[in-house]
């Protein structure tokens, strides 16, 4: 099987592996390679995050777990 090429072997494929084949390849397409890659001369914008993470405005607050410790 090594002489054949890739859709060779996937047109020896029953129908329903063939369907499977297919569906993993929609969702790599989808998933990654439809996904723009930075080039190389590209710098990550600060703020691409904004909005998208939160945090408690008691976070720096000691935990009451440890005020025997402090």
């Amino acid at each position: 099987m090594s002489d054949l090429t890739f859709l060779d072997t996937v047109k020896l494929m029953p129908p329903d592996y063939q369907q499977e084949v297919k569906h993993f390849i929609e969702f790599v397409w989808e998933k990654k390679l439809q996904r723009k890659p930075l080039m190389p001369n590209e710098k990550k914008l600060f703020g691409t995050f904004k909005g998208k993470m939160w945090m408690s405005p008691d976070f720096d607050e000691p935990l009451e777990d440890f005020k025997d410790y402090m």
